[in-house]
């Protein structure tokens, strides 16, 4: 995660991409929120990236379109 001016930022990078990784072409962004820093913001405002991202790491794997 990372703050830019109000935004937060959820992103995500492939380990697969080597040093792209620890850049910011390697990373994707799959949530924005205009608010302030706090964890109750975050709780509520990416509850279903969060869940998404605790089920993938659960499963090991993602399906994508059916």
């Amino acid at each position: 995660m990372s703050k830019s001016i109000k935004f937060m930022l959820i992103s995500f990078a492939l380990l697969e991409t080597g040093e792209l990784v620890m850049s910011s072409k390697g990373k994707r962004t799959i949530g924005i929120v205009n608010g302030p820093e706090k964890y109750d913001t975050l709780q509520a405002l990416f509850a279903d990236i969060l869940s998404d991202i605790n089920n993938v790491n659960k499963k090991g794997k993602l399906k994508v379109n059916d």
